[in-house]
């Protein structure tokens, strides 16, 4: 049975970067996978408001990523996994199910659910109706609450 995505062990980031073994100045981190030692290119890139975004440089292609994945003796991005065939595992559902799932997406667009009406105030009703209580008060015939 072929790996999944998901199966894949990952070196996130942001877990480098809360550990410590990432910060201001750091080129290049370390990363030991399966036995094997990986050197991984570490870039930050400066944000409007004087922070810094964290990504690795795909040692396969030379993209930036959040995520590595490790396959084998080697660390890639999600591009390269997708490139190599690699995609999440996907729930196995049964023939029925899948059409009953089908069934209902096809009603929703067919007879999409619409949002209920809301009722406006046309511009002035509130000063009309405060209005029009003043004068029921004032004639002594104002609805009692």
């Amino acid at each position: 049975m072929r790996a999944a995505l998901d199966e894949l062990p990952a070196v996130k980031v942001w877990g480098l970067r809360a550990a410590g073994l990432i910060g201001r100045g750091t080129r290049s981190v370390v990363i030991e996978a399966g036995g094997s030692v990986l050197t991984v290119t570490v870039e930050e890139t400066p944000m409007k408001n004087g922070g810094v975004h964290w990504h690795f440089r795909c040692p396969e292609c030379g993209r930036r990523a959040k995520v590595l994945r490790l396959l084998g003796e080697r660390a890639v991005c999600f591009r390269c996994c997708a490139a190599k065939g690699l995609w999440y595992r996907r729930p196995v559902t049964e023939a029925g199910e899948r059409a009953l799932i089908a069934h209902k997406r096809m009603n929703w667009f067919a007879n999409p659910p619409r949002a209920p009406k809301r009722y406006r105030n046309p511009r002035g009703f509130r000063k009309k109706e405060v209005k029009l209580q003043a004068a029921l008060v004032a004639l002594g015939k104002a609805a009692r609450l």
